[in-house]
């Protein structure tokens, strides 16, 4: 039994491996303060253009200027709300690192 400030609950916390089993998100959020590097590569991990440091390219969903926002599933790995970005955002990134 848990109580405090006048409620008292009867919910068991959780152990560290009950958490763990229902964790399906990460949620990473980074300050990058115009220090972001980004690399784009090409299929044999060659660079094809890179900010050695700037702002969180627009193309990332949920980030910009120096907030990184990301929620990756964690049994799939995929970042949630991904859109894959478009030749117009990634030219862009490009024009920008020249």
């Amino acid at each position: 039994m848990v109580s405090g400030a006048g409620i008292t609950s009867t919910v068991k916390p959780m152990n560290t491996l009950e958490k763990a089993k229902k964790a399906k998100v990460v949620k990473l959020t980074a300050h990058c303060v115009d220090r972001c590097a980004v690399s784009l590569l090409d299929e044999d991990g060659r660079i094809l253009s890179e900010q050695q440091e700037g702002y969180v390219p627009n193309f990332l969903p949920n980030s910009f200027g120096d907030a990184l926002n990301l929620k990756i599933n964690l049994e799939t790995g995929q970042i949630i709300g991904w859109k894959t970005p478009t030749a117009e955002d990634l030219e862009d990134f490009i024009d920008r690192n020249l």
